[in-house]
């Protein structure tokens, strides 16, 4: 696993899953007592057939994206090495991207608008995967126009991930324990790629660890049936982060097939807009694809434990490959 650094960083990593893990089970019970009750979820979408269908959800407590915020954040300093440019630029962006979710999430439970419009959203993201891939990325090579033309096009790059990334766990994030069970697998597998590759990027790996024991301990209250949802302020922040982690240890191809889950959906949801204004015709009954499973009469444990499983696999293939090449 990359030598002697490789497997300190491993044993970091544990220290952190499991100090999240604790600290979110500890945090969320108090939680569900102060805050829950003021935070019930508005079942609003553009789909009345899903309202209907999902309105036994409505005024289930909602952003507990803040208990998975504040005990990975916690375990990430208390055993990471807050010194890395790397692990300083996934932490912003967690709590970035948290902050933009939890203005989401208020304006929903305060108003009857949906969220933020999709213009504001995407200037917010946009804003906070820049102030993260640029550190990340660095400075030009040299002054040269080449070099300046290079440096911009990964700065794209990256705020391109971090962003899809962060909407793609966003639009998973529907079923009771989906994105949560699903970003667990993902974060894993780029814990276990990110320390055997050692240096200075390993120390990423006990912030992926972070959330994976993170999100391990909050599915104990998110799944079905849950007492509590993430809420954008959750799905935002996780997909950002790991987005971030990604792109700050060049596992990019690696997140795109451990994360495989939340790549499927966000295509599936661009192939029914596509569908519909190009074709005049809708390829599923409703998007992101679990909800056409769940439009076909498949119960919603069934759903989630299958993604669970094809996240798993999908894990599972990218460090196979990763071993061998």
């Amino acid at each position: 696993m990359g030598g002697p650094e490789g497997i300190a960083d491993l044993w970091a990593a544990a220290a952190a899953a499991v100090t999240a893990c604790l600290a979110v089970t500890a945090f969320a019970p108090p939680f569900l007592t102060v805050v829950g009750r003021r935070c019930g979820e508005k079942i609003k979408s553009a789909s009345v057939r899903l309202d209907t269908l999902q309105r036994a959800k409505a005024e289930t407590p909602t952003m507990g994206g803040l208990i998975v915020v504040a005990g990975v954040t916690l375990a990430a300093v208390v055993w990471g090495d807050v010194g890395s440019v790397a692990v300083r630029a996934t932490l912003l962006a967690f709590v970035g991207f948290a902050a933009i979710g939890a203005c989401d999430d208020v304006i929903k439970l305060r108003s009857s608008r949906r969220g933020l419009s999709p213009r504001q959203k995407s200037l917010m993201q946009a804003g906070v995967a820049v102030a993260v891939v640029v550190p990340i990325v660095g400075g030009p090579a040299d002054a040269t126009a080449s070099a300046w033309c290079l440096h911009f096009a990964w700065v794209a790059w990256g705020v391109f991930v971090v962003v899809g990334s962060s909407n793609g766990v966003n639009l998973t994030d529907g079923m009771d324990g989906l994105a949560g069970g699903c970003a667990v697998t993902a974060a894993t597998g780029l814990t276990f790629a990110i320390a055997s590759a050692g240096g200075e990027s390993g120390e990423v790996a006990v912030v992926t660890a972070a959330l994976a024991g993170g999100l391990l301990g909050f599915l104990r209250f998110n799944r079905f049936p849950a007492r509590v949802f993430m809420g954008d302020t959750g799905a935002l922040a996780v997909g950002g982060a790991i987005g971030t982690a990604a792109v700050a240890t060049r596992c990019e191809w690696l997140l795109a097939v451990c994360g495989g889950v939340f790549v499927v959906e966000t295509l599936s949801v661009i192939a029914q807009v596509a569908g519909r204004d190009l074709f005049g015709r809708k390829p599923l009954l409703c998007s992101p694809l679990h909800n056409h499973f769940l439009f076909a009469g498949v119960a919603e444990p069934r759903i989630v434990a299958r993604f669970w499983a094809a996240s798993a696999a999908l894990t599972t293939t990218a460090l196979a490959v990763l071993r061998f090449v």
